[in-house]
């Protein structure tokens, strides 16, 4: 999806329990290790099954060794962290203009970009800068978001979860008055169109670019899904800018339209066939279960209408429903 020289570079990857290296050649677990050794540089694992920066560590080079939260690393410790499916990066060297506020973490442009009427639109950006030292940039780990204008200045203020106003940064103190504007950012809002168009099932997506040290972007990750209402505190505008209105009726027509693609009775994602042969077959075993509770049940009741005390007290009975119809 990605040239190779444009994305932060993958030293070996693991995909449903294999290992390989960064040409997609297979590798057995002592290969990886070493291959990982041979670098010496540190690294960045993720999660390959995750987004919005979740599960992401940092692994230290050392003296032929990686470190892990101040302990040797193995294979195993990772494998039993991150499961069958993960990657390892080499970590991205990034512009000074988004280190200059807190050295410590990868800070990123998260640009969002919206399919409409057969054409890529790029809509916003915001940038996200970490805190206390943590080598992820997300505000949930204390971190620090700020707009984005679209010739590339950055705001004059961030925000963080707690939508708390800064000026500053809240580690370094760096004032984000003082930031210079995103170095080459129209090469940025392109870069993002030309990768949007090669994903046809989702029409809105949100990139985490970093800013190369030579003022090019480099892919990090697709989002495919955020807190929307957050995006448009940060960069001050409508999540659709001046198409919102159209775009909002657009939506209106086709979810109450049921022939359209889009109605909520296509939009349910169909189970695959064996969750439905599970399905199925649960629901025949419960009817098999009701077939013999009424079988026990008409049991019962033969044995009560045809016993000696229910014919004695027929007469009762009779009278009983005599006097509830007067």
């Amino acid at each position: 999806m990605t040239p190779a020289e444009w994305a932060a570079e993958t030293v070996i990857k693991r995909a449903h329990g294999l290992y390989f290296d960064r040409q997609n050649n297979c590798l057995d677990r002592s290969q990886a290790l070493d291959e990982m050794l041979s670098v010496k540089e540190d690294f960045i694992v993720k999660p390959s099954n995750t987004n919005n920066g979740q599960g992401i560590k940092k692994l230290y080079y050392q003296d032929g060794t990686l470190q892990l939260d101040d302990r040797k690393l193995t294979l195993q410790a990772l494998e039993k962290m991150y499961g069958g499916n993960f990657s390892v990066q080499k970590v991205v060297q990034q512009h000074s203009t988004m280190s200059n506020p807190h050295p410590d973490s990868v800070n990123t442009l998260r640009m969002v970009t919206f399919r409409w009427k057969g054409e890529i639109r790029y809509l916003l950006t915001f940038a996200r800068f970490g805190a206390n030292n943590n080598v992820l940039d997300n505000t949930s780990h204390g971190g620090v978001s700020i707009g984005v204008k679209d010739n590339g200045e950055f705001m004059a203020k961030a925000l963080d979860r707690r939508f708390k106003v800064h000026d500053t940064h809240p580690t370094t103190g760096f004032p984000f008055k003082d930031m210079k504007p995103v170095p080459n950012f129209d090469k940025f809002k392109q870069y993002v169109i030309d990768l949007h168009k090669n994903i046809l099932h989702h029409d809105f997506l949100s990139w985490d670019i970093v800013v190369g040290a030579d003022g090019l972007p480099v892919f990090l990750e697709a989002n495919f899904k955020g807190g929307t209402w957050f995006y448009q505190l940060l960069s001050e505008k409508p999540l659709f800018g001046d198409l919102t209105e159209e775009v909002l009726e657009y939506m209106y027509k086709e979810r109450n339209d049921e022939n359209s693609p889009r109605h909520k009775s296509h939009a349910k994602i169909q189970p695959s066939q064996d969750k439905q042969s599970r399905r199925i077959k649960k629901l025949e075993d419960e009817k098999k279960q009701l077939m013999r509770e009424r079988d026990q049940l008409k049991k019962k009741y033969n044995d009560m209408t045809g016993s000696t005390s229910w014919k004695i007290t027929a007469p009762v009975r009779k009278a009983s429903s005599f006097l509830k119809r007067r």
